[in-house]
């Protein structure tokens, strides 16, 4: 029974509904109404839309170009009228930037000025210059590099032969080689013009570090680390340090190297206290993709009030650790170093011209000159003015380039193969465009060392028996460039080092005018047997032919010179003039002054 009443009344709710729902009329549109929905006949709304005051109808705005002057009109809306108008209201002054108001400041003559322009930097872990110098030279010049720090370059002390080869013209390099064992060493190549000093910074056990400083209106800091792969525990501690005394240097630091820490796996525990020690000293580390072959991430860049910008990891196939490369915004001082030289166009010369200037000069009156001098200043002074007046002396900017006799045209041809097949690998990204590049280079390296030993050995054997030659090819090897950097040479640090030098001569000589009036008081007190000198002579031994001369000399294993000069700065003036001094025995040491006057006068 409750069923049957169930039903019943399902039944009449659904006969019943459409009489309730006072929305039912939403439902009942005609083909019109659905085409005046969709807006492509203007009218009015439907008329059922109105009886529900919840549902808004939105008519569609046309969009109208800006400044089309096209009204903006709807069913519903009246146009709004335009104003145009042909003045424009003038601005006010009073917040414009007045230049007249300004300074011109006055250009001086300096050689030095500061350039806001992107330096390409570039880290790489060589491991080992050898045979591998021309390579990154080549590497250099053609990737533009402006800087370029390298670690484990295997230097030894001394040996500057593979930096030599590694610098390309107009670039110069810093380096410092591990003082003990094998391995290590840090260098850095940069562009000449660049006004970059050495920084002396406290020697740490647990890593290598170079660092340098650029001048420029914010000094930037660039330092080169290279942290040994054994475990060390004072690492943390002495690199906290290192970057404390960084901070105190400048606000722009650049800190490059390969520290052996893994970054891609930042749950290990040194991990996370260097990265810990970076953020509390202000650095972010940059280096995001793999630096090493096997996929690790160990070459780092962390920076300091520098973001550096296009960082790129290249593999090359001379080193299993990747050349990593990116740009740095910075003001720097450029040092201008102007390399002029003068010369006259003497190939020009019109001989015509030349004869009837010189027979002119020839008719002068030189009835005048009554002396020999004075017929030789005319002369001279004429032929100057001819030669000055049709060939006259001209100045021109030069650059000098450092010369590689041994790269022959098989050489060249095979760097074009090189940059060829680079340039083909990084196009497509085959495999197999990669081994044909990795194997060239390794071919080209092997081929460089080749022609640098024929080279050498011909020139030595050439050179037979002529040490002149041998010692110059041999100094152009192995010693290092100019010790100052190009910015030192000017006259002001000239003069700084002279004015050094003769106030330290000059206390040299007060000092021995010191020593001098204390010798003459001496020497008053005991007058000498000679006039200039007092000769003290102690035997070596009984047997001494001297021995005879005064029995109560001591024996003593040294005999002792000593010279009273009247005027003790002539020792300064005649190297020959010096006396010998032979070193006291602790006999002799131990004796007075008044016994050593004791002793036998000769």
């Amino acid at each position: 029974m409750p069923l049957q009443l169930f039903l019943w009344f399902v039944c009449v709710w659904f006969l019943l509904l459409p009489v309730h729902l006072p929305v039912t009329g939403l439902y009942q549109y005609t083909i019109t109404d659905l085409i005046r929905l969709r807006r492509h006949l203007l009218g009015p709304p439907p008329a059922v839309l109105h009886l529900h005051p919840d549902i808004t109808y939105h008519p569609r705005w046309r969009y109208n170009h800006r400044g089309s002057r096209r009204n903006l009109n709807s069913h519903s809306s009246t146009a709004i009228k335009s104003i145009w108008s042909s003045s424009r209201r003038p601005r006010s002054v009073s917040r414009a930037v007045n230049h007249n108001v300004l300074a011109r400041l006055s250009r001086s003559a300096n050689t030095s000025s500061s350039d806001n322009t992107p330096l390409k930097c570039a880290l790489l872990n060589v491991r080992s210059l050898s045979n591998k110098g021309h390579i990154i030279r080549d590497l250099i010049t053609d990737r533009e590099l402006d800087f370029i720090c390298l670690t484990e370059t295997w230097q030894q002390p001394n040996d500057f032969s593979l930096l030599n080869e590694t610098a390309p013209p107009g670039f110069v390099y810093k380096s410092q080689p591990r003082g003990t064992g094998r391995g290590g060493g840090l260098a850095m190549f940069f562009r000449e013009k660049w006004k970059v000093s050495p920084v002396s910074t406290p020697v740490s056990s647990s890593f290598e570090h170079m660092v340098c400083l650029l001048s420029g209106s914010i000094p930037t800091i660039i330092s080169t680390v290279y942290r040994p792969p054994k475990p060390n525990c004072n690492f943390l501690d002495d690199f906290a340090v290192f970057l404390t005394y960084l901070s105190t240097l400048s606000s722009n630091i650049i800190l490059l190297g390969d520290f052996n820490i893994h970054m891609d796996n930042p749950d290990l525990p040194l991990t996370k206290d260097f990265t810990s020690c970076l953020d509390s000293f202000g650095f972010l580390q940059h280096t995001t993709c793999p630096t090493h072959s096997k996929g690790h991430t160990l070459d780092l860049i962390c920076c300091s009030g520098v973001t550096p910008i296009n960082i790129t990891a290249d593999e090359l196939p001379i080193t299993d650790h990747f050349l990593i490369s990116f740009t740095a915004e910075l003001t720097l001082t450029i040092t201008k170093t102007p390399r002029h030289i003068t010369f006259r166009n003497v190939k020009n010369i019109n001989t015509a011209t030349l004869t009837t200037t010189i027979d002119s000069f020839a008719t002068f009156n030189i009835n005048n000159l009554s002396t020999a001098d004075d017929l030789v200043s005319h002369y001279n002074t004429g032929l100057l003015n001819i030669l000055n007046f049709l060939a006259p002396l001209k100045t021109r900017p030069v650059s000098f380039t450092v010369s590689a006799p041994w790269f022959t045209a098989d050489l060249r041809l095979m760097k074009a193969k090189g940059r060829q097949l680079e340039r083909l690998y990084r196009k497509t990204g085959l495999t197999i465009h990669k081994e044909l590049y990795n194997n060239h280079i390794l071919h080209y390296r092997d081929s460089i060392a080749t022609t640098k030993t024929q080279y050498y050995s011909s020139l030595i054997t050439a050179n037979h028996g002529n040490s002149k030659s041998l010692f110059t090819v041999l100094n152009n090897i192995t010693q290092p460039q100019d010790a100052l950097p190009p910015h030192l040479y000017t006259t002001f640090f000239c003069n700084s080092i002279m004015s050094f030098f003769t106030a330290k001569i000059y206390n040299i000589h007060q000092h021995l005018d010191s020593i001098s009036h204390h010798l003459h008081t001496f020497a008053d007190l005991h007058p000498p047997t000679h006039t200039h000198s007092l000769l003290f002579t102690c035997p070596l031994s009984q047997n001494s032919p001297n021995s005879s001369r005064n029995p109560n000399c001591p024996h003593v294993n040294s005999t002792l010179y000593l010279h009273i000069l009247s005027n003790p700065a002539s020792l300064l003036c005649s190297p020959s003039s010096r006396p010998s001094f032979t070193p006291l025995s602790p006999l002799e040491l131990s004796l007075h002054p008044s016994k050593l006057l004791s002793l036998h006068l000769s």
